[in-house]
């Protein structure tokens, strides 16, 4: 599980919702798998609300850094 936010120790995250482009103020980002596919879920709160919800996408990379 990653912290969302500004600074040291925190990652970020960008939130495109009907053009919004809003940045995420906090949250979290969980993965449960990272490997060919990279599964998790998210929960992030931005100026205009929150969003939260899950991903399930393949990874098109040949490998992760």
């Amino acid at each position: 599980t990653y912290t969302v936010g500004s600074g040291p120790g925190l990652i970020e995250a960008s939130v495109e919702a009907v053009d919004t482009g809003e940045k995420a103020m906090s949250g979290t980002i969980t993965f449960t798998a990272v490997g060919a596919r990279l599964v998790g879920t998210y929960d992030l709160t931005t100026p205009g609300g929150s969003v939260t919800g899950s991903f399930d996408v393949d990874v098109l990379l040949p490998r992760l850094p």
